[in-house]
């Protein structure tokens, strides 16, 4: 494996507080997958630059953007690959060079929001049909919150914030379904996680982005419902056999090991690099 010299304060690592659950963040987890993995085969070159890691760090400051320009002026010809967290791709413009990201935006092929695993074995007898608790970080999650909170099935919450007292894991293992409204980005941790914990994601949003869904068929493990049609979940999820729901469970399961775990992105990431 190729990989460029960055300076040493492009590979920070970004404070737990601003990871999802303390965790490290995809671009940290993928540069030490790649370093502890030099055999790795490919005709481009790493630019391992941590780009969420460092400009959250530096808490955007005037000079950051100005920096990491400065550098990419000065690298020498291409062809390069890099990894992003960030929703909008890298910030900064790097000819001959393929982005991954988990946005839909500057972004060449999209790669899963990915966390550590639960380590945790499937509910085989969940007493919900399908439940949501997060924030309302977006008015559509109010509307998913309103329509579904008095029918039978669904457990729905609001919460100003989330801490160790709200019991997001428990909730979705004892569901069948996981709603997975987008937040602030296209892309929800939730959906991996909720196929880590053996449940089936109800991805809902106005921008699907499905990673590797040029080889992964989506609709054998996920429900993906479009804004407008809010108010019909109950009776799409109603409608879906449980030899179909185990099916999805079991497929979910699997692709989530193989393709959206930390160590399947890894592993993904690997094979197309290969490919470049």
């Amino acid at each position: 494996m190729l990989v460029a010299d960055v300076p040493v304060e492009f590979m920070c690592s970004a404070r737990g507080e601003i990871t999802h659950r303390g965790a490290m963040t995809l671009e940290r987890c993928v540069h030490d997958y790649m370093f502890q993995h030099p055999e790795v085969e490919s005709g481009t070159t790493y630019l391992p630059i941590h780009w969420m890691d460092y400009l959250c760090n530096m808490q955007w400051g005037p000079n950051v953007l100005d920096n990491l320009i400065c550098f990419s002026k000065n690298l020498p010809s291409g062809p390069y690959w890099t990894l992003t967290q960030l929703d909008n791709g890298p910030y900064v413009d790097i000819p001959d060079c393929v982005r991954f990201g988990v946005g839909d935006a500057r972004t060449d092929i999209c790669i899963p929001l990915s966390s550590p695993s639960y380590g945790l074995p499937r509910n085989e007898s969940p007493k919900i049909l399908a439940s949501f608790i997060g924030r309302e970080s977006r008015l559509e999650r109010r509307h998913l919150f309103d329509t579904l909170k008095n029918i039978d099935g669904f457990d729905v919450e609001i919460v100003p914030a989330f801490g160790e007292d709200v019991p997001v894991v428990d909730r979705m293992r004892n569901s069948i379904f996981a709603l997975c409204p987008r937040g602030n980005i296209a892309q929800t941790f939730r959906l991996y996680e909720a196929m880590d914990l053996g449940c089936i994601p109800v991805y809902i949003s106005d921008t699907f982005v499905t990673p590797f869904s040029d080889t992964l068929d989506w609709s054998e493990f996920c429900v993906l419902v479009e804004y407008k049609d809010i108010d019909s979940i109950s009776d799409i999820l109603k409608s879906i056999s449980e030899d179909k729901i185990r099916s999805m469970q079991d497929r979910g399961k699997k692709v989530y090991d193989s393709h959206f775990s930390l160590l399947g992105l890894c592993a993904q990431i690997t094979r197309l690099v290969g490919e470049l």
